[in-house]
């Protein structure tokens, strides 16, 4: 028998978007179980800049400052077709960017663009998930999902014990169900 859980939202990848929606989940008095099929967090340095939206949010989240000391100012971009490709064309400096406004600051108080790879970022978002007692869940997949008039059932697996775990969650009376896509 699989054993079975109620949870209201199921987030499925402990990357930023994943990370970042369970700390936004937990701020708002949600409850919310994140699985991830990795055993850890990436080491990867895969995204690298947030813009200054971003920036707001995590200092919403009280992780600004972490953020902007995990990271640094960015120096150079580069546009190319293909990763491969010998041709670029460097993107002006974002400082310099800036530059054109009167104010940068009435924009935003932080840079319109910060260095901050996922490979630094990841470790902050899991340390504030866990420090405000998030379900995290590594080296744990996604196997299927079904929808009904009474919510969403999602089956996940955990890769080190195999058992199959159930996730129900609950539409309220006289919602709408949405299809997940």
């Amino acid at each position: 028998m699989l054993a079975q859980e109620r949870v209201p939202v199921l987030i499925v990848g402990a990357g930023g978007a994943g990370l970042s929606l369970c700390l936004l989940l937990r701020q708002q008095g949600i409850a919310s179980i994140l699985v991830e099929q990795r055993s850890e967090i990436s080491w990867y340095p895969r995204a690298r800049n947030l813009n200054f939206r971003t920036l707001e949010v995590f200092r919403g989240l009280g992780l600004g400052a972490g953020v902007i000391a995990a990271g640094t100012h960015v120096s150079r971009m580069f546009r190319k077709e293909t990763l491969v490709a010998a041709e670029r064309e460097e993107f002006p400096a974002v400082e310099a960017a800036v530059q054109i406004l009167d104010d940068p600051e009435a924009v935003s108080p932080k840079p319109p663009m910060w260095y901050c790879p996922q490979s630094r970022l990841e470790p902050l978002l899991l340390a504030a998930a866990k420090q405000r007692g998030v379900d995290v869940r590594y080296d744990t997949e996604l196997v299927s999902f079904t929808q009904d008039v009474q919510g969403v059932t999602a089956t996940v697996r955990n890769l080190q014990s195999g058992l199959y775990l159930l996730f129900v969650r609950i539409i309220w009376p006289h919602a709408t169900v949405h299809t997940v896509t």
